[in-house]
């Protein structure tokens, strides 16, 4: 009779380590294949809202809509409040014929993390110096009047939208300019959730995050480019 042989326990040992060497190893590509998916996917939904405002601004005699910063007005890009309707926001039509929160949001995005008393539960943000927003009771976000497309210089190099970052995002308006940091958390910064190696230097300059430019294109882009008139100011050279 054939005699069948065991495994020994140093050798069951020796597999297990080496199964857990190869987790070990396996876990962080398979961690950044995933973020590389979602930063597409991220991209992709930019790209999208980015198409949607052209064919917005084209029905609407090349006027934007608000920057949606907290002062409801039913011409807000995004009805973002509990007891608003988000279908009946102004970029929605244009997007598809159900709403679908995964337009607005970054896949990498908690939204349930984001501050505030009445969060705002999308991850997107509209340059409040190009759609207009109204005067606040903050100090940090001045009042803008919308501006017409054909007035905005540059319009491949001008931001539209950017994905903020989740620690100060509060309403649907990024406050252009108005990058201090209050509260302890960072307002209007282009997010760096994708940029994991800049995330851990904790640095708010550094880093690269997904935004939408006005000719409708959307790339991954250097967060410094948030401080700079040249791509943030729509009347700057």
């Amino acid at each position: 009779m054939r005699k069948v042989r065991a495994f020994t326990l140093v050798e069951l040992l020796a597999v297990i380590g080496i199964i857990a060497v190869l987790v070990s190893l396996l876990l962080p590509a398979l961690g950044r294949a995933r973020e590389s998916a979602n930063r597409t996917a991220c991209l992709s939904n930019l790209r999208q809202l980015g198409m949607a405002f052209q064919l917005y601004v084209q029905d609407n005699n090349g006027t934007y809509p608000n920057a949606a910063n907290g002062v409801r007005s039913d011409a807000d890009w995004i009805y973002w409040q509990a007891d608003r309707d988000p279908s009946q926001s102004r970029i929605a039509p244009y997007l598809a014929k159900q709403f679908n929160d995964r337009y607005f949001l970054c896949p990498s995005d908690d939204a349930s993390s984001h501050p505030g008393p009445e969060a705002y539960r999308y991850s997107y943000t509209l340059n409040a110096r190009i759609g207009g927003a109204h005067k606040t009771t903050t100090d940090y976000l001045p009042e803008f009047p919308p501006i017409k497309q054909n007035k905005i210089l540059r319009p491949s190099q001008k931001i539209l939208m950017i994905d903020e970052s989740s620690a100060g995002i509060d309403d649907g308006a990024w406050a252009v300019f108005s990058l201090e940091v209050t509260d302890g958390r960072d307002h209007n910064m282009l997010s760096n959730r994708h940029d994991k190696m800049a995330e851990k230097i904790g640095d708010s300059h550094l880093g690269r995050r997904n935004a939408t430019f006005v000719d409708g294109h959307a790339d991954f882009i250097n967060r410094e480019w948030c401080l700079m008139p040249s791509y943030c100011d729509p009347r700057a050279p």
